[in-house]
C-alpha cells in the first residue's frame, strides 16, 4: 500500500477587527457599526458588548450565501 502524502493548509485571517464607526456599506439602509459596552469585569465579572452592524461590514459574515 503506497503511503499517505499528507496535506498541510495555510489559514490566512482577512478578517477585519470590529471597531466602534468602521467603514461599511455606503448605502442609507446599512447601519452604522456600534460598540456600546454593557458590562464589565471591574463591576460586573464580566465583559459584555452589545454590537450594531449590517452583514456588508468589514469581513463578510454571510459568505458564500451572500450571493446565492
Amino acid at each position: 500500500m503506497p503511503a499517505r502524502k499528507s496535506k498541510i493548509l495555510e489559514t490566512v485571517d482577512l478578517t477585519y477587527p470590529i471597531e466602534d464607526g468602521m467603514l461599511r456599506f455606503p448605502a442609507p439602509w446599512h447601519p452604522d457599526v456600534s460598540l456600546k459596552a454593557m458590562g464589565r469585569i471591574r463591576t460586573v465579572g464580566r465583559r459584555t458588548t452589545c454590537i450594531t452592524m449590517g452583514s456588508h461590514t468589514g469581513t463578510h459574515m454571510d459568505a458564500p450565501l451572500h450571493f446565492i
